[in-house]
């Protein structure tokens, strides 16, 4: 991801997937795949302040905006499927490697691989946006992580959430929507 540069204490934004899919192609990348209005407005705003973001698929679980996905349809996944596809993508190991392959981060001197992986995820904070029936899901498992994980549009509509976008000032990506 080369939008921002991730470091230590960092906040990465996790936008929803969405079941609204350009389906005309046999792979996009990931943020290309998703067509609904919300998502849109959260990824041009994410690009617009060159925030360091990633997705959240059903299908999937936490993915680059890079990644090459084939559309696909949530709605024929069970509750229990998607539950189990999101507990296996989010595992702490999955998760890590999804941050160092990502934001393509070095491992740095002096630190143990274990050491720095546990570093990494301790030091990172999650702000879920957008709308998923998934999303309690995902602050579970990367809570359990060890990482901080926000929802600050939790129970918003997605007209309020795009009118918040929208209304946003520079700041709020860098203070990683801090309390």
């Amino acid at each position: 991801m080369k939008e921002g540069a991730m470091v230590e204490n960092s906040c990465v934004y996790v936008v929803a997937g969405t079941a609204t899919q350009n389906r005309g192609a046999k792979a996009l990348p990931a943020r290309d795949l998703y067509s609904s209005p919300l998502f849109k407005s959260h990824k041009d705003h994410l690009i617009k302040n060159k925030a360091n973001w990633l997705i959240l698929s059903d299908m999937h679980g936490l993915v680059w905006p890079d990644a090459m996905l084939a559309p696909y349809d949530p709605d024929l996944m069970g509750d229990a499927e998607k539950a189990h596809r999101l507990e296996r993508a989010l595992q702490k190991n999955v998760v890590a490697n999804t941050l160092i392959m990502s934001f393509c981060l070095q491992q740095p001197a002096g630190l143990s691989q274990f050491e720095w992986r546990e570093n990494i995820l301790k030091t990172t904070t999650f702000v879920l946006v957008g709308e998923s029936e998934t999303f309690s899901i995902a602050m579970t498992e990367l809570s359990l992580c060890g990482s901080v994980v926000k929802q600050p549009y939790a129970g918003m509509s997605s007209s309020k959430q795009r009118q918040m976008l929208y209304s946003m000032q520079g700041g709020v990506i860098q203070t990683c929507l801090r309390d």
